[in-house]
């Protein structure tokens, strides 16, 4: 609609065949913050309420912020949508997300009762092109799924153009991964490790 996109459901019992659903939430377009698309959606389920978390993409400001939609139910009207966003955009145009806090994945730690989310940032867009913007990606974490508390990047940013974005976890034998796009457009891991 207008250039823009909402999110929508499929579902599937064996992965491969998907019975589609319709748009389950739409963008807002009287918040500034994703007055064009909402898209990147993330679905986490804790006890009977669903959290949908999206990336927000807005025409003036040009940035893409992550936000939150909770319910009971995945069916449009039925999904509460947290009317800022969870993690914004830096107002700092130095920062190094002060241009994204978008694609991002979420994994709960019941050692310690947080829910953590790695997830992508850059800087300002280079005349509308996000090509040209410094990535990498950082974490925050949360007990409730409404306030974050964000942590500092651990891998530098890219020089100008994508790289170390996409992020996503995956546990492999105990051990915890971020997996991501590197400079060379290939997929890449780090291992984490407590402190």
């Amino acid at each position: 609609q207008n250039g823009g996109a909402d999110i929508a459901l499929a579902t599937s019992t064996d992965g491969v065949h998907f019975t589609k659903h319709g748009v389950i939430l739409k963008k807002d377009t009287s918040l500034p913050w994703q007055s064009y698309n909402i898209g990147t959606p993330d679905l986490y389920k804790v006890g009977d309420t669903w959290y949908l978390t999206f990336h927000g993409y807005g025409k003036d400001k040009r940035d893409c912020q992550i936000g939150l939609a909770y319910g009971k139910e995945l069916a449009l009207g039925k999904l509460t949508m947290v009317q800022t966003p969870v993690i914004p955009t830096s107002d700092d145009s130095s920062a190094p997300d002060s241009g994204t806090t978008g694609r991002r994945d979420i994994v709960y730690n019941s050692a310690d009762g947080y829910f953590y989310m790695v997830y992508e940032i850059s800087t300002d867009s280079v005349k509308d092109d996000y090509g040209k913007a410094y990535w990498t990606h950082t974490f925050a974490r949360s007990k409730d799924f409404m306030t974050w508390e964000t942590m500092a990047p651990i891998l530098k940013q890219s020089m100008s153009g994508f790289g170390f974005d996409g992020p996503c976890f995956l546990e492999i034998d105990g051990q915890m991964y971020v997996y991501m796009r590197n400079r060379s457009n290939c997929t890449t891991r780090i291992s984490l490790t407590a402190k």
